[in-house]
């Protein structure tokens, strides 16, 4: 496995400043897997016109495992925040699972700004 982190960086539409996004409020989540938990960052902020979220890999890692999988497959995950007016929005990136032991070394996470919601 490389790695112990998940980096993101999510680009909201040009309306939007990513230093308006609350604090502690960002979350990752697996929308096929009603019973996986959410992940949380282990920390987030604001860089030039980005937000930058790191994410402990273990932790999505130990979610899926909790899946039963054809490998390999495409995953879609939704990672969600709110601005501090209270306008909520997600990003739908998705993961190439490959191979369970393997897996996080070979993960293709495409960037956050593939599809959000405003």
């Amino acid at each position: 496995m490389q790695g112990k982190k998940i980096i993101s960086f999510i680009r909201l539409p040009k309306e939007y400043d990513p230093y308006d996004l609350s604090r502690n409020s960002l979350e990752l989540s697996i929308p096929s897997c009603s019973e996986c938990e959410i992940i949380y960052p282990t920390y987030e902020f604001s860089f030039w016109k980005h937000y930058l979220a790191v994410f402990p890999r273990q932790d999505l890692i130990d979610e899926i495992e909790e899946i039963d999988l054809d490998l390999p497959t495409e995953l879609e995950l939704i990672a969600s925040d709110e601005l501090y007016d209270g306008t909520p929005f997600e990003g739908l990136p998705n993961i190439c699972v490959i191979n369970r032991k393997r897996w996080a070394g070979s993960a293709l996470f495409k960037l956050w700004e593939s599809s959000k919601k405003l």
